[in-house]
């Protein structure tokens, strides 16, 4: 199976429209740190978390931030950064 990055930007879009059509158009950051489980144990059900270690959403944000900006170059896994910062959207707009 392979994940069309066309059809995720295109779903995004669309969710992030409908948040805000809703009167949502900015989400206040409660919490700031998280686990943050490594790959490829957090693909790994069969065994125990192993190498969990803390994340912070608003470092996240300033990343991602940055690249918005113009000010970092985007790599790949700026979309880790991305994910959670939309994770938490997700659970604070359900």
């Amino acid at each position: 199976m392979k994940i069309a990055l066309g059809t995720v930007r295109a779903a995004t879009n669309v969710i992030l429209d409908a948040l805000e059509a809703r009167g949502t158009c900015d989400v206040t950051l409660d919490e700031d740190y998280y686990w943050f489980v490594p790959s490829p144990a957090v693909y790994d059900v069969t065994k125990p978390i192993a190498g969990a270690t803390l994340g912070q959403l608003s470092d996240n944000l300033h990343e991602i931030a940055r690249i918005a900006a113009g000010e970092s170059e985007p790599v790949g896994s700026d979309l880790v950064s991305l994910g959670m910062l939309m994770r938490f959207i997700g659970e604070r707009t359900i």
